[in-house]
């Protein structure tokens, strides 16, 4: 008795995401990705729904890092105070005006400087911008507390400490929380992977392994009969259904993201899609990214 053939065996997937077959009063000139809507346009309401969501997803995304951001500040001041305190300095810092003006200022550049969210950014870079907001928050407190203390007075040694606790506070609780946030899935935001089977699998492994960057991948969503090799065919895990349900997949699990792959052809079509979806990625080096 022969083997069943392919055809056979997976008559379920070739079904399911095939794209519709051209019907016999469609023009010429007409390719099988347009009558099979493979980019279809999103629905005028559609760029509403998706920013609204965005805009809470930002929101709760942003909140741990407010926290931590404050604690952090709150935290140097405290320490450094009660330092001065102990060794009998004045605690020139222990001032609810200093204290506000500190934590705003903080507060300000970290927005300035994108760190809420911070949805997707290597540690490294956000090292930086944790950096240069400590710096200029130093320097700023630095020349309002001179403007009001004379060389003898100024708190050398309690502001000293408190700077130094504020860089070393602001870049270890981040890292802290984001190491405790990476397996919850109401903080970090989903992402839909569209494209290349073996490309976008390959970004699947790597957003799955770095959560704590704030981004997890939720499927991907492909075309197998068009660009389906055989080794590909028995590994659907990850597949969640064909690109013409990208509107569709957007609005019912609420993503707001989406990655595309640099070896699907993008047209004039696309574009008009993508201007529908707050964040579009296009990653071309996976090792990078």
């Amino acid at each position: 008795m022969p083997p069943p053939s392919t055809a056979a065996i997976q008559p379920t997937l070739a079904e399911r995401y095939a794209h519709p077959a051209p019907s016999a009063s469609a023009p010429a000139g007409v390719d099988s990705l347009e009558r099979g809507n493979f980019w279809a346009p999103f629905a005028p309401t559609t760029p509403f729904q998706l920013g609204r969501r965005q805009a809470l997803r930002d929101a709760v995304s942003s909140l741990p890092f407010l926290a931590v951001d404050s604690l952090a500040v709150l935290f140097s001041i405290a320490i450094a105070s009660s330092t001065a305190s102990s060794l009998g300095l004045t605690a020139s810092l222990a001032l609810p005006a200093f204290a506000l003006f500190a934590w705003g200022l903080t507060m300000m550049l970290q927005s300035v400087h994108g760190l809420y969210p911070a949805c997707g950014i290597p540690y490294s870079i956000e090292y930086r911008r944790l950096l240069r907001t400590s710096l200029i928050v130093i320097v700023s407190l630095a020349g309002a507390l001179a403007l009001h203390a004379s060389a003898s007075t100024f708190p050398l040694f309690e502001f000293t400490l408190f700077a130094t606790l504020l860089v070393l506070s602001l870049t270890s609780f981040r890292s802290l929380a984001r190491h405790m946030l990476a397996n919850c899935d109401w903080w970090t935001q989903p992402v839909v992977l569209v494209g290349d089977t073996r490309q976008m699998r390959a970004l699947y492994q790597r957003l799955d392994k770095c959560r704590n960057e704030g981004l997890r991948p939720l499927g991907i969503l492909f075309d197998p009969q068009s660009h389906w090799t055989d080794s590909d065919a028995h590994d659907t895990s990850p597949i969640i259904g064909p690109i013409s349900e990208l509107e569709s997949v957007l609005l019912k699990l609420g993503v707001c993201r989406v990655a595309v792959s640099d070896s699907l052809q993008v047209d004039g079509r696309s574009y008009h899609t993508f201007q529908a979806i707050p964040h579009v990625m296009l990653p071309t080096d996976l090792s990078q990214h």
